[in-house]
């Protein structure tokens, strides 16, 4: 008999399919020093001792790496030659100590909500079970967890043959791997959340048809368990999205930081417009659910009948979940923006707007 390992919930037991399917990512937290969570015998639990001192050493190390390197440069700032290149190093090496302290605090504090928006997902997994969309999703994990890795790693072998590179710098550049991390997590999640939406989407349809071609009084508890069921499958795709939002929001605004301040960092621009794009993903297939019960709703089916008066009943629930999340909900970095497909729009016409006012500034 498999004995529960201590700290575990009732109902965060995965089957094989899906831990196969997280497991890369989980790979890659733990790679960078910094997981979110653990998967033990089947089971998704908090991080345990030795996982905080994997990440305590890991938090450690990166500082050493950065705090050396801004003194480094600091001692070098002296030079007339390439000031601006020291600045931006210093203010590099500033920027990740800060935003490598912040991800360390979150992990700390959010470790329950971590486990739990594994255990939402899981959940609506497990009525929505389609073996297609799990093996494409745990592809796609894995190229990431390859192009990552083999990136980071072409880059510092480039920079080991050019001969010109610091080590320091090569040891830095290689340990802020864990921020490219924590987006592809996050998109990777996002896009399945989207993946589940729409398999909840085709039951609701196939829910809806075979309600109408009976009228039988008696499948009507039937239909009205099934419905209730549906219900609470969607309401756990929301809350999924909710806690998407309070584990990532500080990740977006640090990704968004770099990529704004370093433009240059094609790296970072091309995460942030993949994260947006997926969450826009997700804002579509809500519409497009919202529009699908409305236009249900507004046919000319007879809603008198014993079994389309659940469906009826299911698809007002679901619109009025629409309406209130899409009023306060949404991906929303700390409240300051939404994270959509017209972001990086916005940031780059920021960037033209203060690059005028610093030319005019420079010309008067």
């Amino acid at each position: 008999m498999k004995r529960r390992l201590t700290g575990c919930l009732l109902d965060n037991n995965l089957n094989k399919e899906f831990e196969a399917t997280i497991f890369p990512l989980n790979l890659m937290q733990t790679i960078t020093l910094q997981p979110k969570y653990r998967i033990r015998r089947g089971f998704v639990v908090q991080n345990g001792f030795l996982n905080y001192v994997l990440c305590i050493l890991g938090i450690c190390l990166i500082l050493f790496l950065h705090i050396t390197k801004a003194l480094d440069q600091l001692l070098i700032l002296q030079s007339d030659l390439n000031t601006f290149l020291h600045l931006a190093s210093i203010f590099d090496a500033v920027f990740y100590i800060f935003a490598t302290l912040v991800m360390f605090t979150e992990n700390l504090i959010l470790g329950k909500i971590n486990v739990e928006l594994i255990i939402k997902i899981y959940e609506v997994y497990r009525y929505l079970a389609c073996p297609h969309v799990v093996k494409v999703s745990r592809n796609y994990n894995w190229f990431w967890f390859c192009l990552i890795f083999s990136t980071y790693l072409f880059f510092a072998v480039l920079s080991i043959l050019i001969g010109n590179v610091k080590s320091m710098n090569i040891l830095c550049g290689i340990s802020i791997v864990y921020l490219d991390v924590n987006i592809i997590f996050a998109m990777q999640i996002i896009k399945f959340l989207t993946l589940e939406i729409n398999l909840w989407r085709l039951e609701m349809e196939n829910f809806r048809v075979s309600c109408s071609n009976t009228n039988d009084k008696y499948i009507k508890k039937y239909t009205e368990t099934r419905g209730e069921i549906l219900y609470i499958t969607y309401l756990n795709i929301l809350k999924a999205s909710t806690l998407f939002e309070k584990i990532f929001h500080k990740t977006v605004i640090s990704i968004v930081a770099k990529a704004f301040w370093f433009i240059w960092a094609c790296k970072s621009v091309g995460l942030l417009c993949c994260l947006c794009a997926a969450c826009q993903q997700f804002y579509l297939a809500v519409r497009d659910v919202d529009a699908a019960n409305a236009i249900k709703l507004s046919d000319e089916l007879c809603w008198d009948s014993f079994c389309l008066v659940g469906v009826r009943r299911l698809s007002k629930q679901v619109s009025r979940l629409n309406a209130a999340w899409t009023i306060t909900r949404g991906v929303h970095a700390g409240g300051l923006f939404r994270v959509d497909a017209a972001l990086p729009l916005r940031l780059l016409q920021l960037l033209a707007a203060y690059t005028v006012v610093l030319l005019q500034f420079a010309f008067v």
